[in-house]
């Protein structure tokens, strides 16, 4: 495309070198300990499953931990089934609770993120549900070892757990 617009190889190749990527999509916030902490914002199911695929792809001698966090009730209950499904190629999950649009929606009181939790849990997966994050960064420095690979993903800021987590 750009060729077609007249744009010389030499500013396509300086563009294409200095491109460091879009933010939040599988983007390398550092390493702690051996421990490699990327964050994502996919939070569709075919999202999550393409990340989860190409990162296993570009480390697969790397032990895969995934923090989850659904975004919207509505999404979750709607893409229940697939969610299930979304975390096949996971090593091991870690669920936060439902995020809720302030003003959008109302807690109903029905914890889907434990639900959903359960049945990713029913097909075998090692997988545990924490509702604050101070709990999945508390797990995260007592469970991890060199070589794992930290993988946030979600569209809300769970990203605060990777951030933390390296703190």
């Amino acid at each position: 495309l750009c060729h077609e617009l007249g744009i010389s190889s030499r500013v396509i190749k300086d563009i294409l070198n200095n491109f460091t990527g879009a933010g939040r999509r599988s983007e390398i916030k550092g390493e702690k300990n051996g421990v490699l902490v990327i964050d994502d914002y996919g939070h569709h199911p075919t999202e999550i499953q393409a990340t989860i695929k190409g990162i296993k792809e570009k480390y697969p001698d790397r032990r895969l931990i995934i923090v989850y966090q659904p975004h919207q009730q509505q999404r979750t209950r709607l893409l229940f089934k697939d969610f299930i499904l979304a975390f096949n190629m996971a090593d091991k999950i870690i669920m936060n609770k439902v995020y809720l649009i302030a003003g959008r929606e109302k807690d109903t009181g029905e914890n889907l993120a434990q639900k959903l939790t359960a049945e990713i849990k029913k097909r075998g997966k090692d997988i545990i549900y924490f509702d604050e994050y101070k709990d999945i960064v508390n797990h995260l420095k007592k469970n991890t070892k060199r070589g794992d690979l930290i993988l946030t993903i979600g569209a809300t800021d769970i990203f605060k757990v990777a951030e933390e987590f390296l703190r």
